[in-house]
């Protein structure tokens, strides 16, 4: 029965690890967008949804992996483990929502 205790703090742990990596591939959506925009000089490309969709992921992954290992075992490190993940993640959302806007010209010529 003791081994049972450990499930959410693993469970959690795979579900923050699993979060940043959402999180990485919705920033690198979101970048490839931006080279694609300033390579085709056309700004009104629109931000592809799979961006907005990994990086709100990534958020919930990360608040719900970090909801589970506080759960179960408390220690400063793995405190601020969490809020780093869950402050990385917040930052890709916020660079997807910045990359979104589109502007008519991006070329001068």
């Amino acid at each position: 029965m003791k081994g049972y205790r450990r499930v959410p703090a693993i469970v959690g742990a795979m579900s923050v690890g699993l979060g940043v990596v959402l999180g990485v591939l919705g920033a690198q959506v979101s970048q490839r967008l931006v080279r694609q925009r300033g390579g085709t000089c056309d700004g009104m490309l629109p931000m592809p949804t799979s961006a907005y969709l990994l990086a709100w992921a990534a958020v919930a992954l990360c608040l719900l992996g970090g909801f589970l290992v506080l759960r179960a075992k408390r220690t400063p490190a793995l405190t601020i483990l969490l809020i780093i993940a869950l402050a990385f993640t917040a930052f890709v959302v916020y660079s997807v929502y910045s990359d979104a806007p589109t502007h008519r010209f991006l070329c001068s010529g």
